[in-house]
């Protein structure tokens, strides 16, 4: 028994030097991940890359932009410096920009607003890629086995959205995010332009172009309103909006455009209740139809429509 008992003692004592040792080790861990860790210093210029860099720059002022993108190739295989990393990236998307390589132009883009978001070229860099994508939506193909052959209109949206979405405070997002709303709107895609002017009007609350914006809700409202056969809910909505800016806008040149649009759309509420009522008449219910005939008396009395329900109206009381 002393000796198993000799035996259980030097092995306590074993494990509890390890467990010393395992504690030890474990706070020698977590005191150096306390410790800040300094990030890499930069690396110097390379005066041979320098050098390279400003020929390519010669070659891209001369328009010999497939030169300067040579250049500029090889030297982004080896350039370490941050800044001359910044220059030579930005200048490359450039030379692919001016020859119309817009796909690589974009991926490069996209890569220099990744890694230098603090560059004095980043609004330019945006500008470019909302360029791009409107290049692409007004017809330019991308490119399948070198042929540039494939419809992008989609891609182009895409990259437009996607730029504006991820810079909105970049100083070309707000009128390129205007330009968007308003091609939108031109090609008849409403819905999708009424979507672009609320969120410009979120986006940009103090923005010159807010009566423009605000005025262009009411007329996409309008334009998907399909008719007096089909749903009123667009209708009522550009009523709301109009209202909304002839009560906030009383001394602006475009006043006298939302005074016309809310005389249309007036007209357009008063004919719907006209026909209701005209149906009514014609098919010999006359007090519903009086009643939808003094409706429209009273509520749009400055429309023709007034005019006729007061005529048939009349012809009812007699």
């Amino acid at each position: 028994m002393n000796r198993i008992g000799r035996r259980l003692t030097l092995i306590f004592a074993d494990m509890k030097y390890f467990l010393l040792f395992t504690l030890y080790f474990l706070l020698l861990v977590a005191g150096c991940a306390g410790q800040p860790i300094e990030p890499p210093k930069d690396v110097p210029p390379s005066p041979a890359i320098e050098n390279k860099y400003t020929e390519a720059q010669q070659f891209y002022t001369d328009s010999k932009f497939d030169r300067a993108l040579a250049i500029l190739e090889d030297c982004a295989e080896t350039v370490k410096n941050f800044d001359q990393k910044e220059r030579i990236t930005f200048l490359q998307a450039e030379c692919l920009f001016q020859m119309r390589y817009n796909e690589k132009a974009h991926k490069i883009y996209t890569t220099f607003l990744s890694e230098f978001a603090k560059s004095e070229r980043f609004d330019d860099a945006v500008a470019r890629e909302l360029e791009i994508g409107f290049r692409f939506v007004k017809g330019e193909k991308r490119s399948l086995w070198g042929l540039y052959i494939i419809p992008a209109y989609d891609y182009g949206m895409k990259i437009i959205k996607d730029t504006i979405g991820k810079y909105p405070y970049a100083k070309p997002s707000e009128p390129y995010h205007l330009k968007l709303a308003d091609h939108l709107f031109k090609d008849e895609y409403y819905d999708l332009a009424l979507t672009e002017y609320e969120g410009f009007i979120k986006t940009y609350p103090k923005s010159e172009s807010l009566p423009h914006c605000e005025y262009q809700v009411a007329r996409s409202h309008l334009k998907e309103y399909q008719g007096s056969s089909y749903e009123i809910e667009p209708l009522l909505a550009a009523k709301k909006s109009i209202d909304e800016f002839l009560k906030k806008y009383e001394n602006i040149p475009l006043r006298a455009d939302g005074e016309k649009l809310h005389k249309e759309i007036t007209e357009q509420l008063a004919q719907r209740d006209y026909e209701v009522g005209y149906y009514y008449y014609k098919t010999g219910k006359h007090k519903s139809a009086r009643i939808y005939f003094e409706s429209v008396i009273a509520d749009y009395p400055e429309t023709s429509w007034a005019k006729k329900s007061a005529e048939l109206s009349k012809e009812l009381k007699n």
